[in-house]
C-alpha cells in the first residue's frame, strides 16, 4: 500500500512539474534598416543605386501592429496584441521604437511570430517621433506609409514618357501609401530559426525591421535571385516639371511605359496588386519591406520573399 500511496503522490506533482516552465517578457522594437537613415548611394556595389541617383529620406513614417506570438507544440496558448503604432522610423533611436511587450508568458521558443503593417486610424498610437500634422496627413489618407525625401544626379534628366528630356539634377517625391499586409510567421535569420526565444526571468528584445530601399527595386524580392535599384523611373514620373512626384503623377503613368524590360520586372509582385500604373508599382513593393531581426524573413500574406 505505501508503494502505491507514494506512486500517486508522485504521479500528483508530475502535471505541476511540466507547467512550471517559468517565465519571461518578450519586448518587440520596430527598427529601421540605415537606408531609411542614411540614404542610397549612387554607383555599382551592393545596397546602391545604379543609374546614377542618390536618395535620401525626409520622412519615413510606418504603421505596424496586431503581433502575434504562438508556439506550435501547443502548449502555451496564443498571445497577440491588437493596438497598432505609428513611427517615424527617421526620428528614433537605433535601439528602436517600442510596438508591443508581451509580460509574464512562459519561457522558451515561441516558434511562430507574425505582424501586421496595417491601414492608419485614429485608433492606432502615434509614438512621439510622429508630429501630429504628420499623423492626421497618415490618418486621412487612408495610408500606412508617409515617405517623403529627394532624389539628387548632378547629371540628371527627367523624361516623362511620351515628352521631352529635360535637365534637372534634383527632384522631391511624397506619398501616402496603402500597403496593408500581414507577415509571418518569421524567422530570425537565413538559417530558418523560427520565431523567437523568451529568457527566463528577464526581458527579451526581438525587432521589426523595415527596409526603405523596395520602393527602388527593379523586380520584387519574391523569389528574386539577384535585384538592382534605381530611380530613374521617379525623375521621369515629373509630368509637370515642377521638381515634385506625386502620387496623382504615378497614376497617370501606364507601368510598361516607364518600368520597361530592359530595367524592371513586373511580375512575381504581391498577389493582391495588379501592376497596371507606376503607384501601382510602388504600393506593391512597399508591402515586401517588412523583415525581422534584420534581414529574417517573413512571408507576404502568406507567400514567401527573400531578399
Amino acid at each position: 500500500m505505501l508503494r502505491f500511496a507514494f506512486l500517486f503522490a508522485v504521479l500528483g506533482l508530475l502535471p505541476a512539474c511540466a507547467e512550471d516552465q517559468g517565465s519571461g517578457t518578450l519586448q518587440v522594437m520596430l527598427r529601421a534598416e540605415d537606408t531609411i537613415t542614411s540614404g542610397l548611394s549612387a554607383g555599382q556595389g551592393a545596397d546602391e543605386v545604379v543609374d546614377g541617383w542618390s536618395v535620401s529620406f525626409d520622412t519615413w513614417v510606418a504603421t505596424v501592429g496586431h503581433v502575434h506570438l504562438d508556439r506550435t507544440d501547443g502548449e502555451a496558448g496564443a498571445r497577440e496584441i491588437e493596438q497598432a503604432r505609428v513611427v517615424d522610423l527617421r526620428g528614433i533611436p537605433n535601439s528602436g521604437a517600442e510596438v508591443a511587450r508581451f509580460e509574464d508568458i512562459p519561457a522558451g521558443r515561441w516558434d511562430v511570430f507574425e505582424y501586421e503593417t496595417p491601414i492608419a486610424d485614429e485608433d492606432a498610437e502615434p509614438d512621439d517621433s510622429v508630429s501630429d500634422e504628420d499623423f492626421a496627413a497618415l490618418v486621412d489618407a487612408d495610408a500606412t506609409y508617409l515617405i517623403s525625401g529627394t532624389i539628387t544626379n548632378e547629371q540628371g534628366q527627367s523624361c516623362p514618357p511620351g515628352g521631352e528630356c529635360r535637365d534637372t539634377s534634383e527632384v522631391r517625391f511624397s506619398f501616402a501609401v496603402p500597403a496593408e499586409t500581414h507577415y509571418g510567421p518569421c524567422t530570425a535569420d537565413r538559417a530558418s530559426l523560427a520565431g523567437a526565444v523568451v529568457n527566463e526571468g528577464g526581458t527579451t528584445t526581438v525587432a521589426i525591421t523595415l527596409h526603405g530601399d523596395h520602393m527602388f527595386f527593379d523586380r520584387f524580392p519574391i523569389g528574386a535571385e539577384e535585384v538592382d535599384r534605381r530611380a530613374q523611373w521617379l525623375a521621369d514620373s515629373d509630368l509637370d516639371g515642377d521638381g515634385l512626384v506625386t502620387q496623382a503623377e504615378l497614376e497617370m503613368i501606364d507601368a510598361a511605359d516607364l518600368l520597361v524590360s530592359e530595367t524592371h520586372t513586373l511580375g512575381g509582385g504581391p498577389s493582391d496588386i495588379a501592376i497596371d500604373t507606376v503607384w501601382d508599382y510602388v504600393r506593391a513593393q512597399l508591402k515586401t519591406v517588412g523583415h525581422f531581426q534584420g534581414e529574417g524573413e517573413c512571408p507576404i500574406d502568406g507567400a514567401g520573399h527573400e531578399h
